[in-house]
């Protein structure tokens, strides 16, 4: 397993979360691919590991959302390109807001 668990232990250790959010790899059609397997594993170990509630969320999109986030706010001069390496951590807010959002709905 090459994943940095003491890192996550460590995060986990500080920010003590009720859950945890995870990305579900989906194709254009919502259909699974062999990632989406992957990603499903990775979440069962991490539930394994700390006992916490994992949720996945379709994560499809989110990447192409946070580049329009980031190509409005450089317009609006609120970005510069160097900020783009944040592009990951946007897509991720971008999957956390979609769960929040099923919550506020369910």
């Amino acid at each position: 397993d090459k994943f940095n668990w003491q890192e996550l232990d460590e995060i986990i250790k500080q920010w003590q979360p009720a859950a945890i959010i995870i990305g579900k790899p989906l194709d254009e059609n919502g259909e699974q691919q062999l990632i989406t397997k992957q990603a499903h594993n990775f979440g069962k170990k991490v539930h394994n590991r700390y006992q916490i509630p994992v949720h996945e969320v379709d994560e499809r999109y989110s990447s192409l959302q946070a580049q329009s986030e980031f190509a409005q706010a450089r317009a609006l001069g609120n970005a510069k390109r160097k900020h783009s390496k944040n592009l990951d951590a946007h897509a991720a807010k971008n999957i956390l807001q979609r769960w929040l959002d099923n919550l506020c709905i369910a």
